[in-house]
């Protein structure tokens, strides 16, 4: 399965067609990096309940991603404008769960490959590939660098410097990955660097709480937005600015909000003294200064949500599921909006929701839908056979609430 993802995709389907599943494969990848093979621990107690089937196989994944203009200028090859990585997880011939091939390369773009086309049915039986991890010993691909490579059975890694013929072997293991190991030398490898930090550190599933968002935030706690908001404080604390003026960035996410709250007036925080955590309050036009433990959890996550797109650009890839909880139909839009707009990070979100479906185009749609065997089909919006005569008379969330999209 080969699906090309943008800055930011709404993923539709009816429940257990997969979309949890996928976003999962970004956020296992990004675990078992930043963990190891306690990745695998930590989401089932055997390892076969994530393979197909429960049967006795193995699992290999791939992503690929577009390398910013930063750091290809830092990088003298020609027509490379991608990074890839390449992980097989098994069981060994010891009968031990064990990291069974890992390879980051350099590449040019492909041709765009998307699930067939307008006339294909949805959903189809997609056509694997012969392999995701390059076996070793298989011709490179022309115009590849390979950058990072464990090989099978030895654990004996390489790292290959990605402008010049120096190269270095360690021996992790089968049970470490390399690319988490790989020396933080921006001079031999500024791409793969940049590909290690994206993947260990850019990755959130975001699961607001807002128990813990209406909690102070200790002092110590980070000042960027984190996964389950309870760094808000902080967070709109860096947005507004120091001075006693608002930055631009602010005032704009506060009247952004306002298009859903329409009684707002601006939100604060401040330090509270006899424990220095920082606190946030919601103050209304009447006067009202609401602290953030006497607000609703409605109220919360829309703050939330709606200030990713005026936090400085970051490069994270947010997961969401069901950004549409706990939102008023009326503000979904106000959500949509700051989701599909956030600066230079990538949001995927997994929607129930008509209305927050019908602001998104075909092309931010992934589709999914299940064949009678149970495998998953993934199919963009704008190549759903569904959607082949669409003239936009009915919009896509009441396609999608009709059946029209998927299975």
């Amino acid at each position: 399965m080969a699906t090309p993802v943008g800055s930011f995709q709404v993923l539709v389907g009816s429940n257990g067609s997969g979309k949890s599943t996928f976003l999962d494969v970004v956020r296992f990848i990004s675990d078992l990096l930043r963990d190891g093979l306690k990745a695998v621990e930590l989401r089932s107690p055997s390892f076969n309940d994530l393979v197909w089937m429960r049967t006795e196989g193995k699992i290999q994944l791939a992503v690929e991603m577009e390398i910013p203009a930063e750091r290809l200028a830092k990088l003298r090859r020609n027509g490379v404008t991608r990074v890839r990585y390449e992980v097989a997880i098994g069981f060994d011939e010891k009968g031990e769960l064990a990291i069974l091939g890992e390879t980051l390369w350099l590449k040019p773009e492909d041709n765009p490959v998307l699930r067939g086309n307008l006339e294909l049915p949805f959903p189809a039986l997609p056509q694997p590939p012969e392999y995701l991890v390059h076996p070793e010993g298989k011709k490179t691909p022309a115009g590849w660098k390979k950058v990072v490579s464990k090989t099978p059975g030895t654990g004996n890694d390489y790292f290959f410097a990605e402008n010049t013929d120096w190269r270095n072997q360690f021996r992790l293991g089968p049970q470490r990955l390399a690319l988490a190991n790989l020396p933080e030398d921006e001079e031999r490898f500024p791409v793969a660097v940049w590909a290690k930090q994206s993947l260990m550190e850019g990755v959130q599933h975001l699961v607001l709480n807002s128990e813990r968002m209406r909690q102070p935030s200790p002092p110590g706690s980070p000042r960027t937005f984190q996964p389950d908001g309870s760094s808000l404080p902080w967070a709109v604390g860096q947005l507004r600015g120091p001075g006693e003026k608002p930055t631009e960035a602010f005032a704009r996410w506060i009247a952004h909000a306002r298009t859903a709250l329409a009684d707002l007036d601006t939100v604060e925080t401040w330090e509270r003294p006899e424990d220095r955590h920082r606190c946030l309050r919601v103050v209304y036009r009447n006067g009202l200064q609401a602290p953030a433990w006497s607000v609703s959890d409605g109220t919360l996550r829309l703050l939330a949500l709606t200030l990713l797109a005026y936090l400085p650009a970051s490069g994270r890839t947010y997961l969401v599921e069901e950004p549409e909880n706990g939102i008023h139909p009326q503000a979904v839009e106000t959500v949509f909006q700051s989701l599909s707009a956030a600066r230079g990070s990538q949001i995927l979100c997994a929607t129930h929701s008509p209305v927050l479906l019908s602001l998104a185009e075909p092309a931010q749609v992934l589709c999914f839908a299940r064949t009678e065997d149970g495998v998953t089909d993934i199919r963009r919006g704008d190549q759903h056979p569904g959607l082949k005569d669409w003239k936009r008379d009915v919009d896509l969330g009441t396609l999608f609430a009709s059946g029209v999209l998927g299975v």
